[in-house]
C-alpha cells in the first residue's frame, strides 16, 4: 500500500461543495481571531486546501489556516516560537 501524499493545493475561496472525505484542519491556537473549522473550508483567513492521496485517488483534505498574528513568518525566519502559547492544533473531521 502506497503512503498518503499530497495531491494539489488550493487557496480556499467561495463555498466547497459538501465534503465527504475526511477533513483535517491545521490552525493556529490561541490566535489573535478565531477561526471556522468546519466542513465547509471557508474561514477569514484564507485557507489552503491541499487533497490528500493514496497515490491513485483522494482520500482526505488538509485545510492548512494561515494566522493573524503571523507566527508561520516568525517560526519560518527565525526558527523558534512566536511565544510559548502559540502553537499549532489539528482537528479531524470525519
Amino acid at each position: 500500500m502506497m503512503k498518503p501524499s499530497q495531491k494539489s493545493s488550493t487557496n480556499m475561496t467561495g463555498t466547497l461543495p459538501k465534503e465527504t472525505l475526511p477533513i483535517n484542519h491545521v490552525y493556529p491556537k490561541n490566535d489573535d481571531r478565531k477561526h471556522r473549522l468546519d466542513s465547509s473550508g471557508q474561514c477569514w483567513c484564507k485557507p489552503k486546501r491541499t487533497d490528500i492521496t493514496d497515490g491513485k485517488k483522494v482520500i482526505g483534505v488538509r485545510i492548512s489556516h494561515n494566522s493573524a498574528d503571523e507566527r508561520e513568518f516568525v517560526e519560518e525566519r527565525l526558527g523558534e516560537l512566536l511565544d510559548e502559547d502559540k502553537t499549532w492544533g489539528t482537528k479531524l473531521i470525519s
